[in-house]
């Protein structure tokens, strides 16, 4: 596989013509690892995996909760953007600030 940064653009402009959307090269180029239908399909395995991990005896005892497989194959992170309050005056005058905004 080239690496089209290396090519002179007109001929990496004829080699991208007949390509695919979904073919390796124009993966590559977008920073995809896989798919659509791998993600989708990833993406189901995990949101069945959460829901029989609710409806299992398991759950309520406090086991551990299954690792998603989506981030696991593209590293991808989520990042939980919550702050905490440490009373309830810190909360109180926080709610006063953003009100009085």
């Amino acid at each position: 596989m080239y690496d089209f940064r290396e090519l002179p653009l007109l001929t990496a402009a004829r080699l991208a013509c007949g390509l695919s959307a979904d073919s390796r090269a124009w993966r590559k180029i977008r920073g995809e690892e896989l798919r659509f239908g791998e993600r989708m399909t990833v993406l189901m395995f995990d949101v069945l995996t959460q829901i029989r991990f609710y409806t299992a005896r398991g759950a309520g005892y406090k086991a551990a909760f299954p690792k998603a497989l989506y981030t696991e194959l593209t590293g991808a992170k989520s990042e939980k953007n919550t702050d905490g309050f440490d009373s309830a005056d810190d909360f109180e005058r926080e709610r006063q600030r953003i009100m009085s905004s």
